[in-house]
């Protein structure tokens, strides 16, 4: 579905991406992980066309899409819900979701939107309550809800467990798990979460400064020797 192919991406001409290749197979959860400063959120921004990509190629289906719009990217059918969640905080829960299907019709919308209230019975009960006055988790749902608003066929996820309580994050990965298994829904997983994400993923890539530094399934880099020494030896965060 999507293929990445040697790119570089830059800030300021210092490289913040160098010879970065990886695939994400349909119906796959493919995790990238690394530490802080790795590359991992300039690697969904160059996806969604919020950066540009100084040299290599992204494509979908086989179709080029990193000369594209981050507009039209969304309307091939890849959602990107950033880090930091970017909610509207003033406009209400409701709003917010549809705000995620701006480019569906009314009855695609609710449709999604059914579905949306099934995975978040939280979201329906404080679909009229600001979205600013909302818990953390809270607000990671309705990030993750407004994702799913656009009907995407590829749900890149910037470090969804964030900032949130220890049972919370474990309710979030049991939630991507759950979207991809119910949903056939292609999930791209950035997270500092080692040991949970590689868990969950079928195949995973391990990015170091810029670089892709180790690839394999899940269950290879969660068993990996140099995956326990940089990550899991520090109780799985990066």
């Amino acid at each position: 579905m999507l293929r990445i192919e040697n790119i570089e991406v830059r800030y300021d001409e210092v490289p913040a991406l160098r010879d970065v290749s990886l695939s994400v197979n349909e119906g796959e959860i493919v995790a990238v992980i690394g530490s802080n400063g790795a590359g991992k959120t300039t690697l969904l921004r160059a996806i969604s066309g919020m950066r540009p990509v100084a040299q290599g190629a992204i494509y979908l289906d086989d179709q080029p899409i990193h000369t594209l719009k981050a507009h039209q990217i969304t309307a091939r059918g890849i959602a990107h819900v950033p880090e930091g969640r970017g909610i509207f905080a003033h406009q209400t829960v409701l709003r917010n979701l549809y705000l995620g299907a701006f480019l569906r019709s009314d009855d695609e919308r609710d449709r999604t939107l059914e579905r949306v209230f099934q995975l978040f019975p939280r979201l329906a009960e404080r679909k009229e309550q600001r979205a600013g006055t909302l818990s953390g988790g809270e607000q990671q749902m309705l990030a993750i809800g407004r994702g799913l608003m656009a009907r995407p066929r590829l749900l890149m996820l910037d470090e969804p467990s964030l900032g949130l309580m220890p049972v919370l994050v474990d309710a979030i990965f049991q939630l991507v798990e759950r979207i991809n298994r119910e949903d056939g829904l292609t999930i791209l997983l950035v997270e500092q979460n080692v040991r949970e994400s590689l868990e969950i993923a079928d195949r995973a890539y391990v990015l170091e400064t810029g670089h892709v530094v180790l690839e394999g399934t899940g269950e290879e880099l969660l068993h990996s020797e140099q995956i326990h020494k940089a990550y899991l030896g520090m109780g799985g965060e990066g």
